[in-house]
């Protein structure tokens, strides 16, 4: 029973962040071809599991393409143990585009299973397929926007995981734009979550902005609910 419940705990945390979920200005491509993401962010759950993140997600994109990969450094405590290293890291790829106001992001990618052997596990264990889209509409004077993002993961072992999200934000001032929206994750295993999802962006400039991100669970079957907190610093060049 403890074991099923820790399995379930981390399994949870994983669900809290399909390709770090739902965001503003997810379909957008700025004006250079090069970003750099800094991701700093802390997840608990009513289990009493806490994972604290160092993501680096480096990206090149053009007119018509783009790639990526996820490199996570992990901290994660159980009430008994902890663990610290490398997780999963992911690389993908995919077609870019933009039409009128819709500006999209379509890519397939694949997880490199984490190498560390200690408990509590630091990813998921195996590789996983993962394919997905990535869209922002924006009204005609740029002023609100509707972003939202939907994935499909699975592994060789037969398991699988959906995930989707949708935001509303509008502009505050010059530098700023807030968005409040969810996100809807289910896997094989019967377990999912609902959460609420908000956001603030800050752009002092063209080069590099900062986003802060909070999701929530507001509903959750089969696994704990969870609190994720995010910090993103974004550069471009």
């Amino acid at each position: 029973m403890v074991k099923r419940l820790f399995v379930n705990s981390l399994a949870a945390l994983a669900l809290a962040s399909p390709l770090s979920a739902q965001d503003i200005f997810i379909g957008m491509k700025p004006a250079q071809e090069h970003q750099l993401d800094v991701r700093l962010s802390a997840v608990e759950n009513s289990a009493g599991i806490h994972q604290h993140n160092l993501q680096l997600i480096p990206k090149y994109w053009n007119t018509h393409f783009w790639l990526y990969a996820n490199i996570p450094i992990r901290h994660v405590a159980s009430p008994t143990n902890a663990n610290t290293g490398i997780g999963d890291v992911l690389l993908g790829a995919g077609p870019r585009g933009k039409k009128g106001p819709l500006s999209w992001f379509g890519y397939g990618a694949f997880t490199i299973p984490s190498r560390n052997p200690k408990s509590p596990a630091l990813g998921s264990g195996e590789t996983m397929g993962k394919v997905g889209g990535l869209a922002t509409l924006l009204s005609s004077t740029q002023q609100y926007e509707l972003s939202g993002m939907s994935e499909r993961s699975w592994s060789k072992k037969g398991a699988e995981e959906y995930a989707a999200g949708i935001i509303g934000a509008s502009k505050i001032g010059k530098r700023m734009r807030a968005g409040l929206g969810g996100n809807y994750t289910a896997r094989s295993n019967g377990q999912s979550s609902k959460s609420l999802v908000g956001v603030v962006r800050w752009a002092p400039s063209p080069l590099w902005h900062s986003h802060l991100r909070v999701v929530y669970d507001v509903q959750v079957t089969k696994a704990p609910t969870s609190k994720r907190y995010e910090l993103i610093m974004r550069r471009n060049w």
